[in-house]
């Protein structure tokens, strides 16, 4: 698991508050294209992301100029991220800040268009737009996903020392955040990486020893890695042992058995 993963992005978007205008058939207008931002953002609301994604480029389509304009371009941003669409969505979330730089949805857009990049595994892109949020809205509380993205990014790059800063940032600010265990294991492969063994075996052993975390079993693989990268095959062995015995469905079963038998030889 990682910053990531499928389900750390549901966990955003169940944090994020997303304002619907709602319509009823005694206030919807006559005019078309209300009645169409009508039924896009009924399909919205409803959860029906390729329907409310179609509706609302027909919208902007039509009516370009129109006043929910910048709402539609900013909620059919939402809805493609929701279909997995990153790179149509990071296009979308541009042009609403580019709409509306201070507008109502300036923040959101700003972040989102960071974290679509981050997705896509463009993390140049990612890392200026997220840092250009951070530094504009510090105390917001998206922080908590855009400060472990801005480590992870360090990490990926091979500056461990910049991301185990950055992730203990992170966890200061936010200890309780959405990403905290994220952080707690990219913290501990920061150490490993900057030549502080026993402090991240500490961190792998406490996210491995929570069993109501999801990233338990990847502690586990991470910690297992670092001994056999040390030298220390008996322990190595344990915990891969342990992965196996304790994470029957887990995913990273298979790589544990190929470390099991570079263990043995």
């Amino acid at each position: 698991s990682s910053p990531t993963d499928r389900n750390a992005v549901s966990r955003l978007l169940l944090a994020l508050s997303l304002a619907i205008v709602w319509f009823s058939p005694a206030n919807v207008l006559a005019d078309e294209a209300d009645d169409q931002y009508a039924v896009a953002a009924t399909h919205y609301a409803r959860g029906q992301w390729e329907l409310a994604s179609e509706a609302f480029v027909e919208f902007l389509d039509g009516w370009p100029d129109h006043a929910q304009a910048n709402t539609a371009e900013f909620f059919l941003g939402e809805a493609l991220v929701q279909q997995g669409e990153y790179a149509k969505a990071l296009e979308r979330f541009d042009q609403a800040l580019a709409r509306e730089p201070e507008g109502r949805y300036a923040r959101q857009s700003l972040f989102r268009a960071g974290e679509a990049a981050y997705l896509l595994h463009d993390y140049d892109s990612a890392g200026t737009r997220l840092a250009d949020f951070v530094e504009q809205y510090p105390d917001d509380e998206l922080n908590a996903y855009a400060l472990p993205y801005l480590a992870q990014i360090k990490l990926e790059a091979g500056d461990a020392e910049e991301a185990r800063a950055q992730f203990a940032t992170a966890l200061e600010k936010f200890p309780a955040g959405a990403l905290a265990n994220d952080c707690r294991l990219g913290l501990a492969r920061a150490l490993a990486a900057v030549g502080e063994g026993d402090a991240a075996a500490e961190q792998y052993r406490k996210l491995a020893g929570d069993t109501s975390s999801s990233l338990a079993d990847d502690a586990l693989f991470q910690w297992a890695v670092q001994l056999y990268s040390d030298g220390d095959y008996a322990d190595a062995r344990q915990r891969f042992g342990e992965l196996l015995e304790r994470f029957p469905q887990s995913p990273l079963r298979s790589k544990a058995r190929l470390g099991l038998g570079w263990v043995e030889y």
